[in-house]
């Protein structure tokens, strides 16, 4: 489970880095995806944006994750902001607005100052141990609940954490081939770690249960602690995959 904004970083960075255009196929439930500059200037598309971009952009990130205060629903939904590094200028973001057309997502990206700490952004930390160390203490936490079914996706995240095991990436999206098989395996780390749904999922049935024995303020510590990890493993392969610089380097 990724974001639409990690798809549409990871995808510009790698152009970037390989001198190329932009490509990225967008999710089914998107119906269109605009940008609005701070000069007014409103591109309709992607691919448009980049173009436009593309010669005045020193870096490209993603915004630092925010800490998760308390479990949603919904697990990983979070939206980040699109962060560039101008050549020229101070560096701006572009903030994530929807609304929806026959249950479908229009979204237009705001060109905004960026107002935050940009070595946040810069200076990205492999949290992969903290990663690891959640997942055994869910392992363990998930038998106590009476829900050890969920070990299997667990385990799973764990070992390929650990590079015991690798995904399979042979099918991989466009904007993932070529990468590191270390950062594919976190992105496959973070899809198996989303264990959020409807019934029977990890939000549901375990998180009454845990209430039920009065483990409801762990089962939300360690819930927590995995929807963040997540989120900054992400935030790590997004701003670390591709060398921008590449091109300008040789």
């Amino acid at each position: 489970m990724t974001s639409i904004e990690a798809r549409i970083i990871i995808s510009a960075r790698k152009a970037m880095a390989l001198g190329t255009d932009i490509g990225v196929k967008l999710p089914e439930y998107i119906d269109s995806i605009s940008f609005s500059f701070l000069d007014g200037t409103i591109l309709k598309s992607v691919a448009e944006w980049f173009s436009v971009c593309n010669p005045g952009l020193k870096e490209i990130k993603m915004s630092v994750p925010e800490t998760v205060e308390r479990h949603p629903f919904d697990g990983n939904n979070e939206v980040f902001d699109i962060v560039c590094l101008w050549r020229t200028k101070a560096a701006t973001c572009f903030v994530r607005n929807e609304q929806r057309n026959n249950g479908k997502l229009i979204i237009i990206y705001k060109e905004a100052v960026y107002e935050e700490d940009i070595t946040e952004v810069l200076n990205v930390q492999d949290t992969t141990a903290e990663y690891m160390l959640t997942l055994s203490e869910l392992m363990k936490f998930s038998s106590e609940i009476g829900y050890a079914v969920f070990d299997h996706w667990f385990k799973t995240t764990y070992k390929l954490l650990s590079g015991e095991i690798s995904m399979d990436h042979t099918n991989v999206p466009d904007h993932l081939q070529g990468m590191s098989e270390r950062l594919l395996n976190m992105i496959g780390a973070i899809q198996w770690s989303y264990v959020f749904g409807g019934m029977g999922m990890w939000n549901d049935e375990p998180r009454g249960q845990a209430e039920v024995i009065g483990l409801g303020n762990e089962y939300n510590r360690l819930t927590n602690a995995l929807i963040y990890n997540m989120r900054r493993t992400l935030f790590y392969v997004t701003n670390t995959c591709w060398n921008t610089r590449q091109k300008e380097e040789k």
